[in-house]
């Protein structure tokens, strides 16, 4: 059977951990760049950005950041693997440096964006990134336990925290400059608050009238339509398919390709087995990236996996290649899984070759 060596590892590793093994963190709001539910790093690519964006934060030059997210907004500029940069611009001002995550670090954050705030008052992106700041200040407190393992404290925490995010955007919204972001942020402080569906539907519907291709807000509605938020089996599957179509062409790949992502990401090694439909579209989706922005590491890693549960033994030798030079490990949870993978692929090769000749013979 194809890439049965693939299902015999996924099943061994929900055996050893158990079935909630399939949902690997309840938070759930990553993008592909760093959040604080996540301790997962960048994508290169996302890190180099940052790298600049973090160097004028420092220096506190408030009027250029507020200048390049303007820019980056309006031109709807994207990175190598399809990020958006207006999205990595907002994750790297929103929390502290991974080596800096104590109460300090936070208060530097905080006391830093309240100076942006006052250098430039009309403009709204300090206080998108307030919010952000704060949601992900919050989850810091909850961590990424399960809800059952997080104490009394810490929900109280979770909560205040979560509620100074909403209170930030609801100042926010009145310099909204139409920045796609602040939707994004209502939504993921809106899920984790517990929000009425009907809300984050008007912010889901909101956020892709100012821009329809902002992938964030197709993947954060995946996200509330898992049953674990309050949707029905298959209902997530369905709107990606629907999303993607609605939207058409090559974007509409895009878009498909990142909520497959984003799932997979919350997911161990069974997701893709049991979405296996979903994955000449996602090897798709990745195509269009690599042509439109350039490919990334991550990107390349993560259509090699899909491309493992197509029919296209010729992309699936090419990925495995790529992804070999530069491989995410996460992704693959160990070097170890991918070379067995790869030589369970290379083997069903050779035997496909056999068989095709003993038939001609």
């Amino acid at each position: 059977m194809k890439l049965s060596l693939f299902f015999v590892l996924a099943a061994g590793l929900a055996s050893m951990q158990g079935c909630n093994s399939m949902i690997r963190t309840p938070a759930a709001h990553a993008s592909q760049s760093r959040s604080s539910s996540s301790s997962k790093p960048p994508d290169k690519p996302i890190a180099d950005y940052q790298q600049l964006i973090l160097q004028k934060y420092e220096q506190e030059d408030f009027t250029w950041l507020s200048s390049e997210a303007s820019r980056t907004r309006s031109g709807k500029e994207r990175l190598p693997g399809g990020y958006w940069k207006l999205r990595a611009f907002y994750d790297a001002v929103g929390q502290p440096a991974p080596a800096d995550q104590s109460d300090r670090g936070w208060e530097r954050v905080f006391t830093r964006l309240a100076r942006w705030r006052q250098q430039q008052p009309k403009d709204a992106t300090p206080l998108i990134a307030l919010a952000s700041a704060w949601f992900n200040y919050g989850w810091e407190a909850r961590g990424d336990g399960y809800a059952s393992s997080v104490s009394n404290s810490a929900w109280a925490d979770f909560q205040k925290r979560l509620g100074t995010a909403a209170q930030w955007l609801e100042k926010a919204q009145t310099l909204n400059e139409g920045d796609p972001e602040f939707c994004h942020q209502a939504l993921l402080v809106g899920r984790s608050l517990q929000w009425d569906r009907s809300v984050l539907e008007r912010y889901f519907a909101a956020g892709t009238a100012l821009e329809p291709t902002y992938y964030y807000l197709y993947q954060q509605k995946a996200v509330y339509l898992l049953p674990r938020w309050g949707g029905r089996e298959g209902e997530w599957e369905q709107f990606a398919d629907q999303a993607a179509n609605r939207i058409g062409g090559e974007q509409g790949d895009v878009v498909f390709f990142a909520i497959y992502s984003l799932m997979k990401q919350m997911h161990n090694i069974n997701f893709l087995i049991f979405h296996r439909q979903a994955a000449p579209r996602i090897v798709a989706g990745f195509r269009v990236i690599e042509r439109l922005y350039g490919a990334s590491p991550r990107r390349v890693n993560e259509a090699c996996m899909a491309s493992l549960l197509t029919d296209d033994p010729k992309t699936t030798a090419e990925l495995l290649a790529r992804a070999d030079q530069d491989l995410d490990e996460e992704l693959w949870e160990g070097r170890q899984r991918f070379e067995e993978l790869r030589n369970e692929f290379w083997q069903q090769q050779k035997a496909s070759q056999t068989s095709a000749a003993g038939a001609k013979h």
